[in-house]
């Protein structure tokens, strides 16, 4: 039994098909050969998986002999409905300076290497993106705060707050002091449990800060109607386990609330894209319908072509503008 037996693309379903029969799947190769759609990779000759491929076949495949489908809604109906909300957030002013030029300098890069695509880069661009990344995360944090003061300020409303690095689980865990508790990757059994049970029944603990991919799953926290992301990770199927977290039987609530705090005008805009379209693409690959994806970083570099281009075409236009008049 799972809630995301595809988190990426059909591949993911060979290990769960083996292992039930492997008699029948035998052959990883062939069954990503049929059902997955695969690329250029970023050494030379290679190739990697970028989406799926004959869904509906393998869809059919599975509802017929290995798999019984129910929705949340179709189980829970008594769940109360979710809403999700993208707040933008301002970075600071010295941040802002300081991104702009980070980003003016991966697009003069990019402007560089048009049409290159060369698999040495693939680091370069990792650790370019990750650098746009940082500063965007950082220069929001200030604001993230008060926006979860704001929450909390009746001294009484609990929420859950995720992050995804360390750094800023203990900046938040250090902030928030005493009305909070922390669950992350280091957190022991014990704790862990400790922690869930004080923010479930202690009326001074308001805040639960997880770390997305530690407390996404095996936990209860009705307690809390409202989930705050400061970052969200790369997989979407996380992300909606880590909201689940408060959507469960128990819960009182008429409605849950997610909140993704989104560093405005920045890379993070193009994450929280991608996210969406990931967690679409699994939703339709389940029904049986082909999507096909690309890798994070090569999302990424593409946006930031298209971004070059249409400024380079708006400056053609101003310059056909003068030349009218």
């Amino acid at each position: 039994s799972t809630g995301t037996p595809i988190p990426n693309h059909n591949g993911d379903l060979f290990n769960i098909l083996h292992m039930l029969y492997p008699k029948k799947y035998a052959d990883i190769s062939k069954f990503l050969e049929y059902f997955c759609e695969f690329g250029d990779g970023f050494k030379a000759g290679s190739r990697k998986i970028i989406g799926s491929k004959n869904s509906e076949m393998l869809h059919k495949m599975l509802v017929e002999n290995h798999m019984i489908r129910r929705t949340k809604e179709e189980v829970l109906p008594e769940l109360p409905p979710l809403q999700k909300t993208i707040i933008p957030i301002r970075l600071s002013p010295s941040y802002r300076r300081e991104y702009d030029k980070a980003e003016e300098d991966i697009n003069s890069w990019i402007k560089d290497n048009k049409n290159k695509k060369l698999h040495s880069e693939e680091q370069q661009r990792s650790t370019r993106f990750r650098t746009l990344l940082d500063l965007a995360r950082d220069g929001k944090l200030q604001e993230c705060y008060s926006f979860i003061d704001d929450l909390i300020s009746d001294g009484k409303k609990k929420i859950i707050v995720f992050a995804y690095h360390q750094k800023v689980i203990k900046e938040l865990s250090k902030r928030y002091g005493k009305k909070s508790v922390v669950l992350y990757g280091e957190t022991s059994l014990v704790n862990k449990q400790a922690a869930v049970d004080s923010f479930q029944t202690d009326p001074k603990i308001q805040v639960f800060i997880g770390q997305i991919e530690s407390a996404s799953v095996g936990i209860t926290l009705h307690a809390a109607d409202t989930v705050v992301f400061v970052e969200t990770g790369f997989m979407a199927h996380i992300v909606s386990q880590a909201i689940d977290r408060s959507r469960r039987l128990g819960t009182t609530a008429d409605k849950i609330q997610a909140f993704f705090l989104q560093a405005h005008n920045t890379i993070e805009r193009l994450i929280l894209k991608k996210l969406d379209m990931k967690a679409q693409a699994i939703k339709k690959v389940t029904d049986g319908v082909d999507v096909v994806q690309e890798d994070l970083l090569d999302f990424l570099y593409e946006e930031y072509e298209k971004k070059i281009e249409l400024e380079k075409r708006k400056e053609e236009d101003k310059s056909l503008e003068k030349y009218s008049l």
